[in-house]
């Protein structure tokens, strides 16, 4: 609370006497909800013998979690979860040796969502206790647990200096011979939706 304005209108001069009483009751915030959040990461990276790598990563936070110097109102307000997929692969490894076929590949996999703890459209009201009210309807309610959700996707897969060995005992080279050329192939997908968004999409191509 910054600001109260407090007006007192005085009625037209009639010649009778006045008595006007006017208070204000004094406001205080007390009692701060200062219960704490929690927040954790998992990270798992394996190697695939030769073939390639692969890595796996989540993490979670509740609301109440924030750093020593955060004050109490720039503490999350959310519980926030996801998980990240990725892995190189060497697809040469499935073609014959003598094709001399160099083809490394990058895929990825990440989802990212954000729970809030107060309704985005009501902000005084727990999302939690408008998902458990009896009097409104099922399909209302998870609708609302639907929209609310800020939901964040992303897809990539990249292969990089795609190209053709050229033979050990080839004598041939020629500027025009294949192996003299190598190529580059990305996609990046985007994905989200939120309270303010109903849909942003993106797709990059290269």
């Amino acid at each position: 609370l910054k600001t109260i304005m407090i007006g007192v209108r005085n009625p037209k001069n009639d010649g009778l006497a006045k008595c006007a009483e006017v208070w204000v009751n004094e406001l205080r915030l007390t009692d701060f909800d200062e219960h704490g959040g929690g927040a954790s990461v998992a990270h798992v990276s394996a190697k695939l013998a030769d073939l390639g790598t692969l890595t796996l990563s989540g993490n979670l936070s509740t609301p109440g979690w924030g750093g020593i110097e955060q004050t109490v109102g720039q503490r999350q307000r959310s519980t926030n979860y996801g998980y990240d997929i990725s892995s190189q692969i060497l697809l040469s490894k499935f073609l014959p040796v003598k094709w001399g076929i160099s083809l490394p590949m990058y895929i990825g996999y990440s989802n990212a969502i954000i729970k809030p703890q107060y309704n985005p459209y009501d902000p005084d009201i727990l999302l939690s206790s408008i998902l458990k009210d009896p009097e409104l309807t099922k399909h209302y309610r998870d609708s609302l647990k639907l929209v609310t959700l800020d939901q964040t996707t992303r897809r990539s897969i990249n292969f990089t200096n795609v190209k053709k060995e050229r033979p050990k005992n080839s004598k041939r080279n020629n500027i025009y011979d294949i192996e003299n050329f190598s190529f580059n192939f990305s996609y990046t997908g985007f994905q989200n939706h939120s309270s303010q968004i109903q849909f942003k999409n993106m797709r990059d191509y290269r």
